[in-house]
């Protein structure tokens, strides 16, 4: 038993990072399609975060702070969450929320 034990352990250890790399790759793929939605909205966030700081900068005259640039990536990564559960819900549970084709 102990033997047969080790060699469990050893062939998991060998084959671990195959394991990693096809669950992110197979992470990935799954939402392929979603590759443009996510690169427009970047492009949004980025141009809202320059016009933020450029007018923070003009009309307030306030000094440029990391906070900012932090508050802003939250949002982001907080929104591509929201549009990967939508995508997902759809696809999974066949609803209506956010429909892609």
């Amino acid at each position: 038993m102990p033997q047969r034990l080790i060699t469990l352990m050893n062939w998991s250890s060998d084959h671990y990072w195959n394991f990693v790399t096809g669950i992110f790759f197979a992470f990935i793929s799954y939402f392929a399609e979603l590759k443009g939605a996510f690169h427009v909205m970047f492009v949004a966030f980025i141009l809202d975060l320059c016009l933020g700081i450029l007018a923070s900068k003009t009309a307030r005259k306030e000094r440029f702070s990391m906070r900012k640039l932090f508050i802003a990536f939250e949002r982001m990564v907080i929104a591509y969450a929201l549009v990967m559960l939508l995508y997902a819900m759809d696809r999974e549970m066949k609803q209506d929320t956010f429909s892609l084709g």
